[in-house]
């Protein structure tokens, strides 16, 4: 009888031991997968940043050119401006040196009524 409870015993032991064994193991794998896990994670926040940083990155370059596009764009019109006031000064004078003439002051009549 002594025998039999001594296998009795072995094969308790030997199933506690492989209770044991697998709980360990589930917990290395449980583990082990969190670290792959947090691994990834942090691999995503990481891409994540960096697709963060070069979004900035290119939003500036987007306003750096808007701004010197508008730049470009004050210098036109300075210098289309320019252009149109140095053609009405041109025409004033053209008016002014023409102005005994009958048929211009009664062009400048026309134009005055026209803007009123």
């Amino acid at each position: 009888m002594l025998r039999y409870w001594r296998e009795i015993m072995l094969v308790l032991l030997a199933v506690s031991l492989y209770q044991v064994w697998s709980i360990y193991s589930e917990r290395v794998e449980d583990r082990d997968a969190t670290i792959v896990t947090l691994s990834a994670e942090a691999k995503l926040s990481e891409l994540q940043q960096d697709a963060l940083r070069q979004a900035i990155v290119d939003l500036n370059y987007a306003v750096e050119a808007q701004r010197i596009d508008a730049e470009k764009r004050a210098a036109q019109f300075e210098e289309k401006s320019k252009e149109i006031w140095k053609r009405y000064e041109a025409k004033r004078k053209e008016v002014a040196a023409l102005s005994g003439n009958d048929e211009c002051q009664a062009m400048r009549s026309m134009v005055q009524e026209a803007v009123r």
